[in-house]
């Protein structure tokens, strides 16, 4: 099976259904009905459709995705991710694909705990989509431990199976301790018609790049009235407001859920004046990136 490991030397024959990928390729039906989907991008900018929602892509973060939900890169700059695909039962076996883990009947306690674990995986209320962000200081772990589990299926190593559930176990933990805790502000994407999508697309891809509207225009061969009325009819913000709400979204998150300087995050947006990213963040938040994470941060 391509997303199982089936024991050679060690456990001959025992069907683990665990799969790790250290450079994710992003194929969008991969595990559809078969399996959850434990994706960590490292770095990069660009869109994610997961379902039929589009958001901008956060990193570094975790994204949980569960067995019914298609996942597709659209648009991207420099994405460098890694995954996990695994069924619920290598967790626990008494654990099934269902919408709800904790529906599964006949399940004990120490079963519901493992259930808990997974909880990102399934829970889509309140805007719940499976993303956990992660401060910086965490890459390398988690990196390491994506290796680990890749190592360990790959070689056969002994107690292979106890060995690769033990580190998904510990991903688990990890994205447990801070799913709750995260503020995730990604930006929702709006349908828009192909000539002004592929516009919207490019914002994504490029927001921490300065972006003038003359440029624009003549990479999409029109000017910049023409531009900027026809973004507007679809997001209800000219194109500079639109990109400056899509960086001060993406700048929030980061002061939520990072120990990121604050003018590191202001760079990593695309601010290139700090009194004007502090401005623009007051206007859009209320707050100055500093209260904010003292109000909102979750570190």
């Amino acid at each position: 099976m391509e997303l199982a490991t089936v024991g050679q030397v060690v456990w001959g024959q025992f069907l683990h259904e665990l799969k790790c990928f250290p450079n994710e390729d992003f194929v969008i039906d991969r595990g559809l009905h078969t399996r959850y989907r434990l994706l960590f991008i490292m770095e990069g900018n660009g869109i994610l459709q997961i379902g039929t929602i589009r958001r901008s892509i956060i990193s570094p973060a975790f994204y949980c995705i569960n067995e019914r939900e298609p996942l597709q890169l659209a648009a991207h700059s420099g994405v460098k991710a890694s995954s996990v695909y695994f069924h619920p039962k290598v967790i626990n076996n008494k654990l099934s694909l269902r919408e709800n883990l904790f529906d599964n009947e006949g399940l004990a306690t120490s079963d519901i705990q493992d259930a808990w674990l997974l909880e990102p995986f399934f829970n889509r209320s309140d805007g719940n989509y499976g993303c956990v962000p992660i401060d910086v200081s965490f890459v390398h772990h988690v990196q390491r431990i994506m290796e680990e589990i890749h190592h360990i299926l790959s070689t056969s190593s002994p107690n292979w199976p106890c060995q690769s559930r033990s580190y998904l176990q510990e991903l688990l933990f990890l994205i447990r301790r801070l799913y709750r805790k995260s503020k995730e502000t990604a930006h929702r994407i709006p349908q828009a018609p192909p000539d002004i999508d592929e516009v919207i697309q490019y914002l994504h891809v490029y927001y921490n790049n300065k972006i003038g509207l003359d440029e624009l225009a003549k990479r999409f061969h029109t000017n910049r009235t023409t531009l900027n009325r026809k973004v507007n009819s679809v997001t209800g913000m000219s194109i500079i407001t639109y990109v400056n709400s899509l960086r001060i979204q993406l700048a929030s998150s980061m002061l939520c859920n990072t120990t990121l300087k604050v003018t590191e995050i202001m760079d990593r947006v695309g601010f290139t004046d700090d009194a004007y990213f502090i401005r623009v963040f007051r206007k859009q938040t209320g707050y100055t990136p500093a209260e904010y994470r003292k109000q909102f941060g979750s570190l």
